[in-house]
């Protein structure tokens, strides 16, 4: 619904940060569409963690109908 409503108010790219370790997250971010950007050097307070930055390029809206 989120990158739906983002591709509607023509909002580009959609990014987010996900733990360097955190497979199964990463996984999920790709098949969603997302790929690696950028990295974060210690991103994480609690154990100062490296995050991957993912981005993914939203559709173009589609005409609204009237």
């Amino acid at each position: 619904h989120v990158m739906d409503e983002g591709a509607r108010k023509c909002l580009h790219p959609i990014t987010l940060e996900v733990r360097w370790s955190n497979d199964a997250d990463q996984a999920l971010y790709r098949s969603l569409g997302f790929q690696v950007c950028g990295l974060r050097k210690g991103y994480y307070s609690d154990n100062a963690e490296d995050a991957w930055v993912m981005e993914r390029r939203l559709r173009e809206p589609r005409p609204e109908l009237s």
